[in-house]
Order: structure tokens, then sequence, then C-alpha cells
């Protein structure tokens, strides 16, 4: 796993970490229960979360779900790297509750993702 050069926010490439911030989540999510009526979208993005498993979004989504009130037509994103997902991922994600992909695709061209420092195992 790598951390593209550009990026300017706080995060790691050790997952070490991963099991109790996803346990910090829900804690959180109760602090602010009572600050919002409902959403009609949301947005797992911001890093990757598509190095999660399917079972650790669904355990974010059910902290979403459990303190908050979501629309049920609500648009719900998962922010993605092309070389992260396969079609039995996208059908989890899908049994989720994810209706929209945020895939981001900076280049098309390998010499381009290598100077962005982006995986480029999407490519042929």
């Amino acid at each position: 796993m790598s951390k593209c050069p550009y990026c300017n926010f706080t995060s790691t490439t050790d997952l070490d970490a991963l099991p109790r911030y996803l346990e910090a989540l829900p804690v959180e999510m109760a602090l602010y229960r009572n600050a919002f009526t409902s959403f009609n979208t949301v947005y797992l993005g911001g890093g990757t979360p598509s190095l999660l498993t399917a079972g650790q979004i669904a355990f974010i989504l059910n902290g979403v779900r459990q303190n908050f009130s979501i629309a049920r037509d609500s648009e719900i994103t998962l922010e993605c790297n092309p070389a992260d997902i396969s079609p039995p991922y996208l059908d989890s994600l899908a049994a989720l509750g994810i209706n929209r992909l945020n895939i981001g695709v900076q280049s098309f061209h390998r010499p381009v993702l290598k100077f962005l420092g982006r995986r480029p195992s999407m490519l042929p």
C-alpha cells in the first residue's frame, strides 16, 4: 500500500490502527446524533475506503443508520481506486446499499500514473 505523494490529508499507510479507527467511528457518530435532522446523501471517501472489506463498510454504514436518519432513496457513495474493485466486491457494495461510486482515475496513461505515484495495476 502506498500514499499518493500529492495528498495533503492526514493519513497513514499503516493499517494496524484500522480496528481502533473502526471502533471509534460509531462512538463519534453518537456524539453528533442529535445535531442533525436527516440526510439524503452518505459519502464514504477521502483516502481509499475501497481498501476496506465489505464487512468493514457494512459496519460503518450500520453505525450511520443507527445514529442518523437516512432517507430511503439516499445516494450512498463510496470513493474507490479502480485497482481495488472487482465484480464480487461491487456486488457486495450494492447489497449494502451503495448506489454510486466515485472512481479515482487521475489518468489512463501509465507514465502519468507513475509520475503521480498512483498504482497503475488497473492498466493493461
